[in-house]
């Protein structure tokens, strides 16, 4: 089983907290640009300058961000500094995070793996003993435990699929299934797998100290994509539907972006004001790139 981790993230200076002037926009290096520090003219290197307010622990403008322009996102738990675990969601184009409601149930943050059906967040929390399955609503924040006794869980767009501690993975047509122990199909894996991800027809597996990521056909042999220059820990991952793969840093170094079919590193970003995800779930339109 993992070991649910929370990282703390906090602003440096107060300086963070004043207004930023933006320059053109373009990016260098693979890194979103931050624009420029309105007291000190410096170029804010590759994080997205956000305004911030420590009183409330808001991201941006009090949840008033618009992701529906960007080409992709990502959802999951997020741990903004000063402010209570909440339902988060982040742009890959610009790192712009909406913060959704805050969790109320037994959720610490620490899941690595996490998978959406309709408006509700499946993921494992670790409870030191052992992982057990949760639903958490993404317009209330309510969780809820659905199953005991699990390593990860990511869904495939309908099915709900849970890796057990015996190493085996196991879809769920849906919650009563789940909550029944009455799963529709049994994947078995082999070498360490703590992070899983799936699409509708591919299964995604690493391990958590790792620079490969397995994928392959549900069911079929895997193939490894090797993640460029990777030195870090995977906190979270997941695959677009144009091929882009979604590594979370696991240093706090927030979101990097690979070629699904390379591995060839395309861009890094950083979510604004702080905010630190795990794991993550991660597509277009309005159920992972929602207007305020």
């Amino acid at each position: 089983m993992h070991q649910a981790t929370r990282i703390a993230l906090y602003l440096c200076t107060a300086c963070a907290l004043g207004a930023a002037a933006c320059d053109d926009g373009a990016k260098r290096n693979g890194d979103v640009d931050a624009g420029d520090d309105a007291a000190t003219d410096a170029e804010l290197d590759g994080g997205v300058d956000a305004t911030y307010d420590a009183s409330t622990g808001d991201a941006e403008v009090d949840g008033g961000i618009d992701l529906s322009t960007e080409s992709a996102c990502c959802v999951g738990i997020v741990d903004i500094p000063a402010d209570p675990l909440r339902v988060g969601y982040v742009g890959l184009d610009s790192g712009r995070v909406l913060p959704g409601p805050p969790v109320n149930g037994d959720v610490s943050g620490g899941a690595t793996s996490a998978g959406v059906v309709g408006s509700t967040l499946y993921l494992c929390e670790d409870d030191g003993e052992e992982g057990h399955v949760v639903s958490i609503s993404l317009s209330t924040g309510a969780a809820s435990t659905l199953l005991a006794t699990c390593t990860a869980v990511t869904t495939d767009g309908s099915r709900i699929l849970v890796l057990a501690n015996d190493g085996k993975i196991r879809a769920y047509a849906n919650e009563v299934a789940l909550g029944a122990g009455t799963a529709s199909a049994t994947y078995t894996l082999t070498g360490l797998v703590s992070r899983i991800a799936a699409t509708p027809t591919e299964l995604l597996t690493s391990w958590h100290a790792t620079d490969r990521i397995a994928r392959g056909a549900f069911a079929s042999t895997s193939a490894d994509v090797v993640l460029q220059d990777f030195d870090d820990v995977v906190f979270g991952l997941d695959l677009l539907a144009d091929e882009r793969l979604v590594i979370v840093r696991g240093t706090s170094d927030g979101i990097a972006l690979f070629s699904g079919a390379t591995g060839a590193h395309l861009a890094s970003v950083t979510p604004a004001g702080g905010a630190v995800f795990q794991g993550v779930a991660c597509g277009t339109g309005p159920a992972y790139c929602p207007a305020p």
